[in-house]
């Protein structure tokens, strides 16, 4: 416990980098151990440390992301370690990224998408059609070895008012 209250400091004085390679050294600690490492909830930037240990675990990977926002801006209010550049720094890592649910994005991510001609699954299509076809298309985008990231306001914020990003037409729990 004394251990884990020094961590917890150590992520609140040290600058958003330390604090992101201190979570991905940990996380990777605990893959290499070979047990199973859950996380759930708070902030998505914490994505990209687990990603990138998971990675380095258990080699190559690819992502699935569900998500109302495709966070794929390069920097956000001054910061690339805002939760609104998580995938972008995963596709800067080289990491095939599924972005799933997607509903809002700006144009500076309309354009990395173009450009990079990167797998998106709009929210529309996907509540639109059969479930079979969207989750083939997220299935064919990504690799053998996959992380998995949820945001909530990946669902429809009838099902989720909670959240603090709701975006209208989300996925739901039926076709």
């Amino acid at each position: 416990e004394a251990e884990s209250g020094a961590a917890v400091r150590a992520c609140a004085t040290g600058s958003d980098a330390e604090a992101l390679e201190r979570i991905r050294a940990a996380a990777l600690s605990v893959m290499c151990a070979g047990r199973f490492l859950l996380s759930l909830g708070g902030e998505h930037t914490v994505t990209v440390p687990l990603a990138r240990a998971a990675g380095k675990a258990f080699g190559p990977l690819s992502v699935l992301q569900v998500d109302a926002h495709a966070d794929l801006r390069d920097t956000y209010q001054g910061t690339e370690y805002s939760h609104a550049c998580a995938m972008r720094r995963l596709v800067d890592d080289g990491l095939r990224v599924a972005h799933t649910g997607i509903r809002s994005l700006c144009r500076e991510e309309a354009r990395f998408i173009a450009r990079r001609a990167l797998p998106v699954i709009w929210a529309r299509d996907a509540v639109a059609g059969p479930d079979e076809k969207w989750i083939a298309a997220a299935l064919e985008a990504l690799g053998p070895r996959v992380y998995v990231t949820v945001d909530v306001d990946g669902l429809d914020p009838s099902l989720v008012p909670g959240t603090g990003t709701p975006e209208p037409g989300g996925l739901g729990w039926y076709p």
